[in-house]
């Protein structure tokens, strides 16, 4: 038996996460539990790591608001036609989040015909008086029935050591639906130092990528827009073309906003 003890700040980080009652139970149950069987506990495969092709939306930090759960970039008057950069190649990290957190508001996943299923998990850091944790913040599974979790927001603290981090386990399958290889866990760490390779956080909209369900690679970014498109189904608002090609994107991603908790000049709620 592990035995956690949360302190205030602790509390209300996670708290916050789950104030809408979105989360899994699994995950729910460990919070609130003075004590944790690890039979009972959320597992995540021992999987060799890799990092996460992370493309950044660079019109979606003029935003002024982040937070809603119906966000739509057609409101906000912005081009229907956004350029996409590798979230490493940004300039640095916001250091702002060091005072309050990060604010993560996870829109769904796009373009999941070679996904069989996808679990996210936020990583909370360690301090005085409490373990990390490693909670799954959302989910995603393709049969027998196709389910997703819905859009959630949250609040994740950002430490100078840590940053911010979130681990996404895939399990691809064929077009045929038998399942491709093993799940594969891929870790999206903002860094707040000068990491090489890093993705750099700053308040806007990312995507999260998979492989490609041709080529089985993760993308680049260079070269690739993110399209508006009106519609109903808030899992096809977005489509990601490669320019060149004019083609149509076949790798999937995870739509996520990273903002402030709380209000800044020239942003709203």
């Amino acid at each position: 038996m592990v035995k956690l003890i949360f302190n205030r700040r602790k509390f209300l980080f996670l708290g916050s996460a789950f104030s809408a009652g979105m989360f899994s139970p699994i995950p729910f149950k460990l919070l609130r539990s003075p004590t944790i069987n690890k039979s009972t506990a959320a597992v995540v495969p021992q999987l060799l790591t890799n990092p996460v092709s992370v493309g950044f939306w660079q019109a979606s930090s003029q935003l002024p608001s982040l937070q809603s759960l119906a966000w739509q970039p057609t409101q906000h008057q912005l081009s229907p036609t956004t350029n996409l950069v590798a979230a490493e190649t940004l300039a640095q990290s916001d250091r702002a989040f060091l005072s309050e957190g990060a604010r993560v508001q996870i829109q769904g996943l796009q373009l999941a015909d070679n996904v069989q299923s996808l679990e996210v998990y936020a990583h909370y850091p360690a301090g005085v008086g409490y373990e990390a944790q490693k909670v799954c913040v959302w989910r995603f599974k393709a049969t027998p029935i196709s389910t997703a979790s819905a859009p959630i927001s949250f609040v994740v603290p950002v430490s100078q050591a840590d940053g911010l981090k979130f681990s996404l386990v895939w399990q691809y399958r064929h077009a045929d639906g038998s399942l491709s290889g093993e799940p594969e866990e891929a870790i999206a760490h903002f860094s707040l130092q000068s990491v090489a390779n890093a993705p750099k956080l700053q308040r806007g909209v990312y995507l999260f990528a998979g492989r490609d369900a041709q080529t089985r690679q993760q993308p680049e970014w260079q070269g690739y827009q993110l399209q508006v498109i009106k519609s109903e189904r808030a899992d096809q608002r977005h489509q990601v073309v490669q320019v060149e090609r004019s083609s149509t994107a076949t790798f999937p991603y995870l739509l996520v906003a990273l903002d402030y908790p709380s209000p800044r000049l020239g942003t709203s709620v």
